[in-house]
């Protein structure tokens, strides 16, 4: 018994010099290379995202992913992305207008960004840029929508977004400027939450009542085939559509009101080649081919616990390829919405939009947010 105790003793010592001892020198812990709250005991390797939220850009259309919120001075990422805009003239020149955290860009197509100090103090930095207006007239003219010091105003810029100046202010405190457009012609118009929608004939010097709305009206869309056929979308979820450019208008909302959801959390594409309507929303995904007088609800495989869609996008040279994107997940189709495949998402985190590169083919950037 006596030799039984010893050599019991003697496995229970090596046993604790290769469980505990050996490891305490070789340095590891009990818990492996990373513990439960995400550190590590090593660098992070070197394709893990400095950041889960902010910008990020793919070169081969979604299949890969690099984070793009270097910036200068503030954190670009700490802010909520409102509207990401790439500039029709150049694509290397990119805005994104932040939710209290002003108006930032970049000039190599996302590889670092600036926040902008305006020297004219027209723009401040803690306004929200609620929509980058360009006029495809002037690449050096820029608009924007924005709610500063309790009130909505456009402000114009002449120098591609390096100064502004203000053309516009909503006459009532607490309502803001939340879209626009600059047409071919040059007319600029504007919608607001008090339910105005106003057009400048002279870049913003005077302005004409094109229309009061009953309702604050927070998004305008415009055919890019047709640039006289107009969608906006009221604080509600209502639809409005006019084919004269907002001499008179439709409410289109009751063809909506069998599919419930529809009225929230929505985004309009409409397909340049053909004028197709495409809205998501909580409910989905509905497409229209009527301007919006009957919808269809295609058949996805996006599961219903992960609605809303927050964004849809189509390819600028594939007419068939279509995107959505909802919670995490991002989601492609190569047949206009009749089959779908799930494709690599950036991170973990919500993809509020994704916007496509106007001149390359591979390239799209996606907007992610908490």
């Amino acid at each position: 018994m006596k030799q039984f105790g010893i050599i019991i003793g003697i496995f229970f010592a090596i046993a604790v010099l290769v469980i505990v001892v050996l490891p305490f020198f070789l340095g590891y812990s009990p818990g492996g290379p990373g513990t439960n709250d995400g550190s590590s005991d090593g660098p992070a390797p070197a394709d893990r995202p400095k950041s889960s939220v902010g910008i990020f850009r793919s070169g081969n259309g979604g299949r890969d992913w690099e984070e793009k919120n270097t910036s200068e001075g503030d954190d670009i990422a700490k802010y909520q992305i409102l509207h990401f805009a790439i500039h029709p003239f150049s694509s290397s020149v990119i805005f994104a207008g932040m939710k209290s955290g002003g108006l930032w860009r970049t000039e190599n197509n996302g590889d670092s960004w600036q926040k902008i100090q305006d020297p004219n103090g027209a723009l401040r930095g803690d306004s929200s840029v609620y929509r980058v207006i360009f006029n495809t007239n002037n690449p050096q003219e820029v608009y924007l929508a924005v709610f500063q010091q309790n009130r909505g105003r456009v402000l114009k810029s002449e120098d591609r977004g390096s100064s502004f100046r203000e053309v516009y202010q909503t006459p009532v405190e607490r309502f803001g400027v939340f879209d626009g457009f600059v047409d071919a012609s040059g007319v600029l118009y504007i919608v607001t939450g008090q339910g105005g929608f106003f057009s400048s004939h002279d870049g913003g010097d005077s302005w004409r009542v094109v229309r009061w709305f009953r309702d604050g009206i927070v998004r305008l869309v415009v055919d890019p085939r047709n640039e006289s056929r107009l969608f906006v979308f009221t604080e509600k979820g209502s639809i409005f559509r006019s084919e004269d450019k907002g001499g008179f208008w439709v409410d289109m909302t009751d063809a909506l009101s069998q599919f419930e959801g529809a009225l929230k959390y929505q985004k309009l594409l409409i397909d340049p080649a053909d004028s197709t309507l495409y809205l998501a929303s909580a409910y989905g995904l509905l497409t229209s081919i009527d301007g919006g007088n009957h919808w269809v609800a295609p058949s996805l495989i996006i599961p219903p616990e992960a609605l809303p869609i927050l964004a849809v996008a189509r390819s600028p040279f594939d007419e068939q390829m279509l995107y959505l994107a909802a919670s995490t997940q991002l989601y492609a189709s190569s047949d206009r919405g009749i089959s779908w495949s799930v494709i690599s998402s950036p991170t973990g985190a919500r993809i509020v939009d994704m916007v496509p590169d106007p001149q390359s083919r591979d390239v799209f950037f996606a907007v992610l947010a908490k």
